[in-house]
């Protein structure tokens, strides 16, 4: 019978061939991987330096940055000091008379805007805004009819001053609020987004809706094309006790719609640090760049200065 030669194969070099390309693998995977970590590093020191400013400039000041949205009001509120350094002429004579002038003004503006002969157009326009009790009545009817004029700059004007006077002279505006309602409810399909953004503050200072602006508002939120989603959905908190505002806002945050900083802000107030903490944390961990990183980390720390400022169990009964 014929001998057959079979190869012998040594198991104890097998074994050390393996351990020897494990190694090596594994030596691969760690060098890469802190290779990624190092070149994480300097992003992750920039979120700590901003991090630690930001509690510094905070325990400095005792106070947040207002976002966007509160600016806003915060202009309106302080507009009355605007409108004396303006040095708003005192105004004179009949409703009638001042309609029929700013009639004038405004279509010398349209055929020539940058030559007005005569008395500033900004400023005869914000007269209505120190109008006698009388001729105010008179004149804020017809005065609405600018916040929708196709001249955007002059549109958004208009629907400014009235922001003002609802909350300057809000006692004075609460009867023509109802007259009000149209004129915002076309601005809110105005153009320009100043414009609509300026309808929106109004609604949100109102404090009430009819229904059907409430649907606007509400297409304005869902609609994540649209860049001023974030300030319907804030004015619907004031407008809407059914609209989910902290599910929309978290939305808005992670699908990082223009805005999501406003929106991210708010969710600090509104969210329970139980869930505003690990929402946050996920973010941030998705985060696509320092910026973003940047914001959540800020986020993250007015969460846990929010925790440390709520009574803890047993202090609240003391």
């Amino acid at each position: 019978m014929p001998l057959r030669w079979k190869p012998q194969i040594n198991l104890r070099w097998l074994a050390f061939a393996v351990l020897v390309i494990a190694l090596g693998l594994g030596w691969y995977r760690d060098h890469h991987q802190a290779e990624a970590e190092l070149a994480r590093l300097p992003g992750e020191l920039a979120v700590l330096t901003t991090r630690s400013e930001d509690l510094d400039r905070r325990l400095m000041t005792n106070s947040r940055l207002p976002i966007r949205d509160n600016s806003l009001t915060y202009l309106a509120l302080r507009t009355d000091r605007w409108y004396a350094l303006r040095n708003i002429p005192r105004f004179s004579g009949t409703a009638e008379e001042y309609l029929d002038k700013l009639k004038q003004l405004y279509e010398k503006r349209q055929k020539d805007p940058f030559q007005v002969q005569g008395e500033s157009f900004s400023s005869f326009f914000a007269q209505i805004y120190i109008a006698p009790v009388k001729e105010f009545d008179k004149a804020i009817g017809p005065f609405m009819e600018y916040m929708h004029v196709p001249d955007a700059s002059i549109a958004q004007e208009a629907s400014h001053l009235i922001q003002v006077l609802l909350v300057q002279r809000g006692p004075q505006m609460q009867p023509h609020i109802p007259e009000l309602m149209p004129h915002l409810e076309q601005c809110l399909a105005f153009p320009a987004d100043e414009v609509r953004l300026e309808a929106i503050q109004c609604l949100k200072i109102i404090g009430t809706a009819p229904p059907e602006t409430l649907t606007t508002l509400r297409k304005i939120a869902q609609d994540d094309l649209d860049d001023l989603a974030v300030y319907a959905v804030l004015a619907l908190r004031e407008l809407d006790e059914k609209y989910p505002v902290s599910t929309r806002l978290m939305e808005l945050v992670q699908r990082r719609i223009k805005g999501w900083e406003y929106a991210g802000e708010i969710l600090v107030d509104v969210l329970p640090s139980s869930e505003a903490q690990p929402f946050f944390q996920r973010q941030y961990a998705e985060a696509s760049d320092d910026r973003m990183r940047q914001y959540f980390a800020q986020f993250l720390n007015d969460v846990a200065l929010k925790e440390e400022a709520e009574p803890r169990e047993g202090e609240a009964d003391d």
